[in-house]
């Protein structure tokens, strides 16, 4: 099936923002994973270092916990202002609070403040990439062809 000749202009924007959108909140969750050693010594260094690695994956943890939270939160915000506006709005912020975190001071800098601030920010970012997913796969769906709808909202989420 050929959808570049069934998908006007806007929907093909449509369906490359919200596959944008879950690609980069895709990038933070892997990126996190991946500099969870360095989070562990610059955040939650202890004598126990058993203790401290689950300490940071907690932080891992909250901003998954949060989506669900963050797709309920947003999902009545896109049904009352729209869900482009909301999903902008999601992209942006947890990409800013992406770019906060790596600007955060360390434990030895600020002391116990700094993973206080990092699951805090972890939080609100969880909330953002619920409502990211939330609004992406939605609007999606209510803008393509019902028979592309399958298809194209699968791409969304690879």
């Amino acid at each position: 099936m050929d959808f570049d000749t069934r998908l006007s202009k806007q929907q093909k924007t449509i369906v490359f923002g919200s596959w944008f959108g879950w690609a980069l909140d895709g990038y933070d969750l892997v990126l996190m994973l991946f500099v969870i050693s360095s989070v562990n010594q610059l955040f939650f260094f202890s004598d126990d270092p058993t203790l401290s690695l689950l300490a940071t994956f907690a932080t891992y943890v909250v901003a998954l916990v949060m989506r669900p939270v963050g797709g309920a939160v947003f999902r009545n915000f896109g049904d009352k202002y729209g869900r482009k506006k909301i999903m902008v709005i999601t992209i942006m912020g947890f990409s800013i609070v992406t770019f906060v975190t790596g600007l955060l001071p360390t434990l030895q800098t600020v002391g116990i403040v700094a993973p206080i601030l990092l699951i805090i920010l972890r939080f609100v970012q969880g909330l953002f990439s619920g409502g990211e997913w939330a609004s992406g796969s939605v609007i999606t769906m209510e803008m393509v062809p019902k028979k592309a709808r399958g298809l194209l909202s699968g791409f969304v989420q690879s």
